[in-house]
């Protein structure tokens, strides 16, 4: 009776060391898990943030694009081609910075979907 007791005792140490070092795997890999989650969401959150001021500087280069044409046109019928013609480089300068912020807004939004 005492054998099969200390087998019984053996394969139950054995079985709990067994668990023991499931529990310690499973605990790693959740902690590992966790700490990608949570820089994915850190990274997206910056990736937020940027296309947000993207978008607040696109809004502003737009406003001012629109002002800038409608001086051109009030602009056109008063200067010279000279001046009109210095005026349309700010415009076509404008319209390349828009451009540009528009082109950064999209690989942002890429990042952003890419990091969820």
């Amino acid at each position: 009776f005492k054998s099969k007791a200390s087998i019984a005792a053996i394969q139950a140490e054995d079985q709990a060391a067994r668990l023991r070092s499931e529990a310690d795997a499973t605990q790693r890999r959740y902690d590992s898990a966790y700490r990608e989650a949570r820089s994915a969401s850190e990274e997206s959150r910056r990736a937020v943030e940027a296309i947000e001021r993207l978008l607040k500087e696109r809004a502003n280069a737009e406003a001012k694009l629109a002002s800038l044409h409608a001086e051109v046109a009030s602009a056109e019928q008063q200067l010279g081609p000279a001046q009109v013609a210095q005026r349309q480089a700010e415009v076509d300068s404008l319209t390349q910075q828009v451009a540009q912020a528009e082109a950064l807004r999209n690989g942002k939004s890429a990042e952003a979907a890419a990091a969820r």
